[in-house]
């Protein structure tokens, strides 16, 4: 087991470790505040009010963190009461899309003095996470790709003690942005960082060793 000791704080690095994960099995988890995709080059933002994932857990010991959660269904809306649409710059109905589905999360690394495992969701199947983002009012379509050729991931963490996930960032990258989204909104090669929190239900336990 790889070990890193700061601040009285024991950090586990996921290479050699066995996870333990209870209960497990269907998870349903929901927004707590707006889920926010933000594009770090413009600063332009999409907001989602309204936000809900389903996903399925591995249950027990000596469990492997990698696919340790199968990411299965991603609804992002809110806007205007509609559960699948999100509200763009200057008010533009956006729908935002994750692709081929599910995802999986691999578990990277467990904090034991704090009860919080990072890790990422990924795509092995599909060469990476990928999503798309389409305006409704004005034809706005882009994708968003692992930036630099790298299969694009989504950085996680999941606290024992409140039962929330927490998105931390992305590698993600905007590709095929057509002729109708506005500049100041998205171009090519612009960086996607994205925050939020879910909470869990039910409330899991997930420690490793």
């Amino acid at each position: 087991m790889l070990v890193a000791v700061a601040a009285s704080a024991s950090v586990a690095v996921a290479s050699s470790l066995t996870w333990t994960f209870s209960p497990g099995g269907q998870i349903v988890a929901t927004n707590v505040g707006n889920i926010v995709p933000r594009n770090l080059t413009r600063g332009s933002l999409i907001s989602c009010s309204e936000a809900e994932v389903k996903a399925t857990a591995k249950t027990g010991s000596g469990l492997s963190g990698i696919g340790l959660v199968s990411v299965d269904e991603v609804r992002l809306g809110g806007y205007t009461g509609d559960p699948e649409i999100c509200e763009g710059p200057s008010n533009l109905a956006m729908q935002i899309v994750i692709n081929d589905l599910p995802l999986e999360f691999n578990a990277d690394s467990y904090d034991a003095s704090t009860g919080t495992t990072r890790g990422k969701l990924v795509n092995d199947d599909a060469g990476g996470v990928t999503a798309k983002v389409i305006g409704l009012d004005d034809g706005c379509e882009a994708d968003w790709t692992g930036s630099a050729g790298t299969p694009g991931n989504i950085d996680i963490s999941y606290s024992n003690r409140t039962g929330e996930v927490t998105i931390e960032g992305t590698n993600l990258e905007a590709v095929n942005v057509n002729a109708n989204c506005p500049a100041a909104f998205i171009r090519n090669g612009d960086k996607l960082g994205v925050t939020g929190i879910f909470k869990a239900n039910p409330v899991q336990t997930v420690t490793a060793q």
